[in-house]
């Protein structure tokens, strides 16, 4: 093997492989590392985004025949569902697409590399496998290897009881109570599918409502379609554990005082850090800070030919956000023109029963920045075909200039938000008022003209 490449990128993730493929089909001699091949395609693939939708999509499918059908008019019984065979078929899904990105590998003439890489100077990497050592140069170096679920004090994984998100997607049997520890996207999603399957659920979020980083009214809503789904919130209140048997037992602290609880598992879902080490960064002049590397908005670090790339970054720690950042990088090593990423404009999603869905600025921001700006507000029990589907809760909120009506900002919650979001990427990106999206013509009915709706009103 040749030790010298063009560029080495360290993680198949997401932003590691998406940088990869596109520096290859310029011609770029490239080295992808990962540490197995069956962690091709990264957190996102393998335990994140992928299985989970797919098990939110077999748990909402069983909850709307189980629970709902006999709303339609039909009669099916509730059967519990074989937990395993649906985490079998989870796993299917990511295998098929894992097998498809070695395909893209190979046939793009990228050397894929399994070991432990470490980044040793400016154009080196080690790569070490089982007793077997390997030094490779390139003239750059993309670091993309993503991160990890965080810990908290008292709630130590043991893959059995005490669970991160990964080893929730491992799991042999449906547990029947479940605590969640942090009401973030995470969280809920796991909530929901657990519930949706029948599970007992219960949240406990440190801050007064869940979704703590997005507007309350958003996050009240939320709340009330999850609690009359049947799952327990518990809110300003954090959470210990007493004792370890055959079910975990504890204490939710709340500001009016003490609850127990007990549950076959505990899910901590409390975000995720960065897969990096810090120390061994700096010591070749890589800067980080609060745990993450340091970048410029080229995505650059503090040695100009070595990049870094999505969740090691402070970049949102999106999946969709690291392919931008993968493309921003590519074009900053190829020297071409280079667009620089628009956070504001990075939509973040929620794939509850009810998906949430947001864009541009909140309106807590607004208020903060001292904006003038304007609500349009719009129910979606005034859509006739989220009412005709049986998903008639939530609502859409935009926020817009008072002067010139110039779209701001949106949050939906709503059923497919995560595909009704991307009109108001468009249209803020765009710079549309709400009277161009309201002289515009949509089909009747839709879930989208909701959003014509809310901007003729």
């Amino acid at each position: 093997m040749d030790n010298k490449y063009d560029v080495i990128c360290i993680g198949a993730g997401p932003a590691g492989y998406s940088a990869a493929i596109s520096l290859a089909k310029e011609q770029k001699k490239v080295a992808l590392i990962e540490k197995s091949s069956n962690q091709a395609g990264g957190t996102c693939l393998n335990e994140g985004c992928i299985p989970l939708k797919a098990l939110i999509k077999i748990s909402k499918l069983h909850h709307e025949i189980t629970k709902n059908g006999a709303g339609y008019g039909l009669n099916i019984s509730s059967e519990k569902p074989i937990f395993k065979d649906l985490i079998a078929y989870t796993k299917k899904v990511s295998d098929s697409l894992r097998r498809g990105l070695m395909f893209l590998f190979k046939s793009n003439n990228i050397d894929f590399i399994e070991g432990e890489a470490e980044i040793i100077s400016a154009k080196e990497v080690i790569i070490k496998k089982d007793d077997n050592q390997l030094k490779l140069e390139a003239e750059h170096i993309v670091l993309a290897m993503g991160s990890i679920a965080s810990e908290i004090p008292g709630f130590k994984y043991d893959g059995k009881q005490i669970l991160s998100s990964k080893q929730a997607l491992e799991l042999d049997e449906l547990p029947s109570k479940v605590v969640i520890v942090g009401g973030g996207a995470i969280g809920i999603e796991f909530a929901c599918i657990f519930s949706n399957l029948g599970s007992e659920v219960k949240i406990i979020e440190l801050r007064d409502h869940i979704l703590p980083e997005e507007d309350k009214d958003v996050a009240l809503g939320l709340t009330a379609i999850l609690k009359k789904q049947g799952i327990s919130i518990f809110t300003n209140a954090s959470a210990s554990i007493k004792n370890k048997t055959s079910v975990v037992e504890g204490i939710i602290k709340k500001q009016d005082g003490e609850a127990s609880f007990e549950a076959d598992i505990v899910l901590v879902s409390v975000g995720r850090c960065a897969n990096i080490d810090c120390e061994t960064l700096n010591k070749i002049g890589i800067k980080t800070q609060k745990g993450k590397v340091v970048i410029n908005e080229q995505m650059q670090t503090t040695l100009n030919n070595v990049y870094a790339i999505g969740d090691i970054t402070h970049y949102p720690m999106l999946a969709h956000s690291a392919y931008k950042q993968a493309d921003v990088a590519v074009n900053s090593i190829l020297n071409k023109e280079l667009k620089n990423i628009d956070i504001n404009l990075i939509p973040n999603v929620v794939y509850s029963n009810y998906e949430f869905a947001r864009v541009g600025i909140k309106e807590e921001t607004a208020k903060t920045e001292k904006i003038d700006y304007k609500i349009n507000k719009y129910s979606m029990r005034a859509c006739g075909r989220a009412v005709a589907s049986n998903y008639p809760e939530g609502f859409i909120k935009i926020i817009y200039e008072a002067s010139s009506e110039r779209i701001l900002g949106a949050a939906i919650l709503a059923h497919d938000a995560s595909e009704l979001i991307h009109q108001l990427v468009i249209a803020i990106d765009k710079k549309l008022t709400l009277k161009d999206i309201a002289e515009l013509i949509y089909a009747h009915p839709t879930f989208s003209e909701a959003i014509h709706d809310v901007c003729r009103s």
